[in-house]
């Protein structure tokens, strides 16, 4: 059994016509209730991380325990009549997020997905992950009090997640600094996957690997030793190797 069947058989789903939910086997029940009863009222109890037109995201805490639930807002008839015929970005977030971990990649841990519909088309989508706490890498790289060694550290674990990618053929689409989060121990986690590829043409995959590379680089323009300290970092890795895990949407 691969991996990504075996976290798909560790969850569970519910659905009705006007919406669907997947969520982990053993999740609190009141956050399941939230959820699926009043999921809108159930991220205004929370607090604010960021609110946008497309997305907004909220860190509540159900029966002590913090979680982070991103909610994804589609803007028309017409965007949701095309989206409909794809996975939302909830369900993206959740299929990407399983198959990272299982490939060994540190990421929040998905718990729970929820699709809201307006008759046939797909309207709002919620993802549910473990709340991390830390600081995004540019606020630790540009830290005065951060010293080299844990530059060099962190420059070792980009190359390594950088490099494990390429291995899955695995595009990020926004590789900006503050979808890493360096955690008090020095783990350096990926966030935010909703708009993740894994790609079957190999000439895609470079193009887009590409642009996430100029994405990532894009955050130190105005500090060069920071592009020095990744493009050697990445540099001095070895070269991708076919990928070993592929991602199986879920049901």
């Amino acid at each position: 059994m691969s991996g990504q069947n075996r976290l798909q058989n560790c969850s569970t789903a519910q659905k009705t016509l006007s919406q669907t939910l997947q969520s982990e086997i053993g999740l609190s029940a009141t956050l399941v209730s939230a959820l699926w009863d009043h999921a809108d009222e159930f991220m205004q109890s929370g607090q604010k991380i960021k609110l946008g037109n497309r997305c907004s995201v909220m860190q509540v805490e159900v029966e002590g325990t913090p979680w982070v639930v991103k909610r994804f807002n589609l803007r028309g008839p017409m965007h949701s009549a095309i989206h409909s015929f794809f996975p939302s970005r909830a369900q993206t977030g959740w299929d990407f997020g399983r198959l990272l971990i299982e490939a060994e990649v540190l990421t929040p841990k998905p718990v729970a997905w929820l699709q809201k519909k307006l008759g046939p088309l797909n309207f709002r989508s919620y993802l549910v992950t473990e709340y991390l706490a830390g600081q995004s890498l540019d606020e630790k790289l540009f830290d005065r009090t951060t010293r080299h060694e844990e530059k060099i550290q962190l420059a070792i674990q980009f190359s390594q997640l950088w490099n494990r990618l390429g291995q899955l053929r695995i595009t990020h689409g926004d590789l900006k600094a503050t979808n890493f989060i360096v955690t008090d121990d020095g783990g350096l986690w990926l966030i935010d996957l909703d708009s993740m590829t894994q790609h079957r043409n190999q000439s895609s995959f470079q193009k887009a690997r590409k642009r996430d590379w100029q994405r990532f680089l894009k955050n130190w323009q105005s500090e060069p030793g920071l592009v020095q300290l990744f493009e050697q970092a990445v540099s001095g890795k070895s070269l991708v190797e076919p990928a070993s895990f592929e991602l199986k949407r879920s049901a």
